[in-house]
């Protein structure tokens, strides 16, 4: 890679035989070596993160600074636990497949054709409801056409306007792609826009969330 140092290294996955100790003292060691200034976190639940939180606290390590995980607006399961634990925590969210493979393109139809050559036609991930992204996708093609953009760039501009997220990771395969990727931070979506999308995307209440807001509606 030709670089001196590395500004984030993620660890991407959970490792259910090694202890989160162990990985956050290997961590701490490789910050103190130069190599890596910072270290983030991908695909662990949230309570995982808060566990390997307090223990680098506690050792006096290197703690994450960041999150990197599935987040659309068709696919919005972070909302639950980790976007609240990353507020409480300072983390900052940085999103990977803002547009759910894909599908928030508007490339795919409910017959199921598909652009030639779109992600999805030979590598079907990541999981979604499919009917849920298909009226969402709708609902993102009426606002496209008011703002006078692509679907995709609704969508991106959606993860955009979230709680928490500092940057977004893209996948454009062209340079139009690319291209259109960077002009969707020129979006500023309206109340009544999310709004819209909230009513075709928002996720069901799980306990004990659902509990907590009844609980603590009284101390507002």
């Amino acid at each position: 890679m030709q670089l001196d140092h590395i500004d984030i290294l993620y660890v991407h996955g959970v490792d259910p035989k090694v202890p989160v100790q162990e990985i956050l003292r290997s961590l701490n060691d490789i910050v103190a070596t130069g190599k890596v200034r910072y270290i983030a976190i991908c695909n662990w639940p949230a309570w995982m993160v808060a566990k390997a939180q307090a223990i680098a606290k506690h050792n006096n390590w290197q703690r994450f600074i960041g999150l990197q995980y599935f987040y659309s607006a068709v696919t919005r399961d972070i909302e639950t636990e980790l976007v609240p634990m990353a507020a409480d925590h300072n983390l900052s969210i940085f999103p990977w497949s803002p547009l759910a493979g894909g599908f928030l393109t508007g490339k795919y139809s409910r017959e199921g054709s598909s652009e030639k050559g779109s992600r999805r036609a030979d590598f079907d991930f990541p999981t979604i409801d499919k009917d849920k992204a298909f009226d969402l996708v709708d609902v993102m093609q009426d606002l496209a056409k008011n703002h006078n953009v692509s679907v995709a760039e609704i969508a991106l501009a959606w993860v955009r306007h979230q709680k928490g997220v500092t940057s977004t990771i893209i996948g454009a395969k062209t340079l139009k792609q690319l291209h259109s990727n960077i002009k969707s931070t020129e979006i500023d979506l309206s109340k009544e826009d999310l709004n819209k999308i909230d009513a075709v995307s928002s996720k069901p209440d799980l306990y004990p969330g659902w509990m907590v807001e009844r609980q603590s509606k009284y101390r507002k």
